[in-house]
Order: C-alpha cells, then sequence, then structure tokens
C-alpha cells in the first residue's frame, strides 16, 4: 500500500510509480524503492496468476528475485524514511533486519557452494529396474552415516540443485 499512497499523496501520475528517475540522490533513492515495488509485482503475478502454467524450476527461481527485492526496500528505506530516521528504536530495528536479512543471505550462499558438506565420488551406478538407479559413493574424506530408509540429498555441483535419495 505504500507506493500507492505515496503516489497518491504527491498526486503524481500512476506511471510515476514504475518511471526510474536518477535527477537527484531522493530520486535515486525512490528508484530503489519502485525497483523492489516492480520485483515484488513480478514474484506475486508469477505465484498468484500463472503458477499453475509455470514450470516448477521457473516458479522456485523467480522466488530468487527476493533477494535483491529486500535489498532495495533496505537501501530505499533507510536513505529516505522518515519514521526510520525520527525514531531510534526503529532505526535500531532497522539495523538488526538488515543484518539478518544480509547473514541469511550470506548462509544461502555458502550452503549452495556445498562449503562444510561431505563430498562423494560415484564409483558405481547399476539400473535395477525401469526407472530405479541403484548409486554407490565412496566418501572423499567426511562422510555421513545416514540409517537405512532415510534421504541425503546430494547435490552434483556448487550452487546446482540438490535431490532427495534414499538412503539403503
Amino acid at each position: 500500500a505504500h507506493p500507492l499512497l505515496q503516489t497518491y499523496i504527491y498526486t503524481r501520475d500512476w506511471l510515476w510509480l514504475v518511471t526510474p528517475s536518477l535527477a537527484n540522490e531522493f530520486e535515486e533513492y525512490v528508484t530503489f524503492g519502485r525497483v523492489a515495488l516492480i520485483l515484488f509485482v513480478a514474484i506475486w503475478i508469477l505465484s498468484a496468476v500463472f503458477r499453475r502454467r509455470l514450470p516448477y524450476r521457473l516458479w522456485r527461481y523467480s522466488h530468487y528475485l527476493s533477494y535483491p527485492l529486500l535489498g532495495f526496500v533496505f537501501l530505499h528505506a533507510l536513505s529516505i524514511g522518515t519514521y526510520l530516521n525520527s525514531f531510534p528504536l526503529v532505526k535500531n530495528w532497522w539495523f538488526v533486519m538488515t543484518a539478518l536479512f544480509y547473514a541469511a543471505l550470506v548462509s544461502r550462499l555458502v550452503d549452495g557452494a556445498g562449503v562444510g558438506r561431505a563430498r562423494y565420488v560415484l564409483s558405481r551406478k547399476e539400473m535395477v529396474g525401469n526407472t530405479i538407479a541403484l548409486l554407490t559413493f565412496m566418501p572423499k574424506g567426511k562422510h555421513i552415516l545416514p540409517a537405512i530408509g532415510q534421504y541425503a540429498f546430494i547435490q552434483k555441483r556448487r550452487f546446482g540443485e540438490s535431490h532427495p535419495y534414499t538412503v539403503m
């Protein structure tokens, strides 16, 4: 509601919501908010309107847009947020949320890179049915010890998708 209310209050044309402007420093930070709004609307449309028509991976990857969206929101609000700059408690809370966001972002990047995960080499692949493969892995150093019937997520390459496989 914030962008709509700001457009109405300042009696701007509705096109103002999506028109970037770098005329001055204030407009640059307003443009960060505009970009965040456009990303939010794109994610919402893909999730609410086109969800059933999109392939799962495209729908899933579209949600990665929420990371830059939040980055733009934090920059926008910190630079021109009047309430944010007027109340120290609110500003401190904003800094805490910003720090948590960046910590989550770094955590996701580190996890996607496979840092700290056990590494294995595929030593044998045997087809035991039309669609069932028996994969045998050999550890390269540190290894995991799952129980039979549990599953393990296997990621073929850094920043690649991981898929669950049943352990036997």
